[in-house]
């Protein structure tokens, strides 16, 4: 069933791609604007987000709001006035010249943590460089996915592009997704390491964004307050379900204590180094060794609190763990998915 099932949708997209893949640039241009518009628009935004939320349970329908609102928008202006049809490079001295081709068909798969936006994203991206493109969602954030696609396909029905340029995988599982890879010519996963692992492992070309880690460095030249602000910000946007979201954060030690009380002045809760609270919250943490509970990925840092069995004031936005070592012993120091951000001293730039 899921064979006969994802051949039909890769069909179905393949015949569009053939109707799109020699279209020009101004038609090229042209459906990535109305589209990017169509995704971005405010009623629109408003409904995905607040479906999305509750479908999931994941995040805020406010953040997720402004990715929508916002986001795409971003996206398509980094996108705008690139060329994507013919020539597009010319290297005189060696008569070398480059011409844009598209792939076939992309397969994209969709993680439940960004179900909103990625969709839109994905599809942009396909349509920008002549390509069809098959969405397959989370099972959980299914329905989201449909609703977005059903957006795209009513603005390429509109203005006479083939609907099926778009193509949302509605029975969405596991092996649909890995059917999917397997017959479509390009991979694009964006989601939890296993799924990136399967998507170089499908025998396709396959860009993966798979986890981040990112840390700030903090000196003593910052002025505490506004970069706690600024730390506070980027961990408890969306409960920090981006990959791009602080996980930490590196303090000098000569600044360490002032940076901690404006972090704690911001909503974080201190949870110092070897104190039983710190092992409480490593328990709910991580079901396995490296492996993120779903319980707390992109819950509230109260939620999190709770099932940890820690007592937080009210209003606490992100809990603040001491850390002094790195890596798989010392698990707070990767990623985390949730508004936790991870803390460490330093006072030799070098080490």
């Amino acid at each position: 069933m899921g064979e006969s099932y994802i051949a039909g949708l890769v069909a179905r997209a393949r015949t569009a791609f053939k109707q799109y893949e020699f279209s020009t640039q101004d038609e090229v241009d042209f459906i990535c604007a109305r589209v990017a518009w169509a995704c971005s628009s405010e009623d629109f935004a408003r409904e995905i987000a607040e479906y999305a939320y509750a479908e999931t349970g994941l995040g805020t329908s406010e953040a997720k709001f402004m990715k929508m609102n916002s986001k795409v928008k971003a996206i398509y202006a980094d996108m705008k006035g690139e060329r994507t049809c013919g020539i597009i490079e010319r290297d005189v001295e060696p008569g070398i010249v480059k011409y844009a081709k598209p792939v076939g068909v992309i397969g994209a798969l969709i993680p439940v943590t960004n179900p909103e936006m990625t969709p839109a994203v994905k599809a942009l991206w396909a349509l920008k460089t002549r390509n069809a493109v098959v969405l397959a969602p989370h099972p959980r954030a299914a329905n989201v996915n449909r609703r977005v696609v059903g957006r795209i396909r009513d603005v390429l029905e509109a203005f006479g592009y083939p609907a099926d340029l778009v193509v949302d995988v509605q029975e969405s599982s596991p092996a649909n997704s890995q059917e999917l890879m397997r017959r479509c010519d390009l991979v694009l996963a964006t989601g939890g390491a296993d799924m990136v692992r399967a998507a170089y492992s499908s025998g396709k070309p396959a860009y993966g964004v798979g986890s981040g880690n990112a840390y700030t460095i903090v000196d003593e030249t910052v002025e505490p307050a506004r970069t706690a602000c600024r730390i506070r910000l980027s961990k408890t946007f969306d409960h920090a379900s981006g990959c791009s979201a602080d996980n930490g954060c590196l303090i000098a030690h000569s600044i360490y204590d002032k940076m901690v009380e404006a972090l704690s002045a911001e909503g974080g809760y201190l949870i110092r180094l070897g104190s039983e609270e710190k092992a409480k919250l490593q328990g709910v943490v991580w079901e396995a060794p490296g492996r993120l509970s779903r319980k707390i990925v992109a819950r509230s840092a109260v939620t999190i609190a709770r099932l940890a069995g820690l007592t937080v004031p009210p209003g606490t936005q992100f809990l603040m763990v001491e850390e002094e070592g790195i890596g798989p012993d010392y698990p707070f120091s990767g990623e985390k998915l949730s508004p936790i951000l991870t803390l460490y001293r330093w006072d030799d730039f070098d080490r």
